[in-house]
């Protein structure tokens, strides 16, 4: 085989690897953009708070995993607590969850494309 022969096919490999690099970087898959979404109410999530409670979707039930996964290493139970995530469908929410959130205090809320992320407690408890 011939030196240069060798150096084009080294430079075409590095040109590839750098292309498909730079467009999986592009990329975001959706737990990707529900870790944006969430990302402010980090505060709320730190570590040495009491347990949290998680309310959410009953038709995406993957999002307890994932709110588990991006809030670790705080506990996030299955059930409602004083301190609750709710995550719901930014349009076409479940009524259940409409009514649960006309009962809470609401400490933060953000939302994304497709999500509303919202922090509540009880109401009596300032």
């Amino acid at each position: 085989m011939k030196p240069y022969f060798v150096i084009i096919l080294l430079v075409l490999c590095v040109v590839v690897a750098t292309i498909l690099h730079a467009t999986k970087l592009q990329q975001t898959d959706e737990i990707s953009s529900f870790a944006k979404g969430i990302a402010p109410l980090q505060p709320y999530l730190h570590p040495n708070a009491t347990t949290i409670g998680f309310k959410g979707e009953p038709s995406k039930s993957e999002l307890l995993s994932w709110a588990r996964f991006i809030a670790a290493p705080s506990y996030i139970s299955p059930e409602p607590a004083d301190t609750t995530l709710v995550i719901q469908y930014r349009s076409n929410s479940d009524p259940d969850m409409l009514n649960y959130m006309t009962s809470k205090l609401i400490l933060k809320q953000v939302s994304d494309t497709q999500y509303t992320y919202s922090i509540v407690t009880r109401p009596n408890a300032k």
